[in-house]
C-alpha cells in the first residue's frame, strides 16, 4: 500500500503533465495522492450491524436459550 502511494507521489508531476494535454488545461492543480480507509470503514461497520440483526433475529427465533445480556 505504501510503496503504491509512494509511486504515485514520486509520478505526480508526469500524471499532471498528461492531465494537462488531456484536458487542455494551461494549469492544473497539484496532485496529491493518499490512502483512504473510508471503504475498509465502511466495511466493519456494516459487518457489525449485520451480526447485531443476526443476533436479535436468533434472539426472536429462541428467546428461551438466549442469555440477557
Amino acid at each position: 500500500m505504501k510503496n503504491g502511494i509512494k509511486a504515485l507521489q514520486e509520478a505526480s508531476g508526469f500524471i499532471r503533465s498528461l492531465l494537462g494535454k488531456a484536458m487542455r488545461l494551461r494549469i492544473v492543480p497539484e496532485l496529491t495522492f493518499f490512502y483512504d480507509n473510508s471503504l475498509v470503514e465502511g466495511m466493519r461497520m456494516s459487518n457489525l450491524v449485520t451480526n447485531v440483526v443476526k443476533h436479535d433475529e436468533e434472539r426472536r427465533v429462541n428467546p428461551d436459550d438466549s442469555k440477557e445480556d
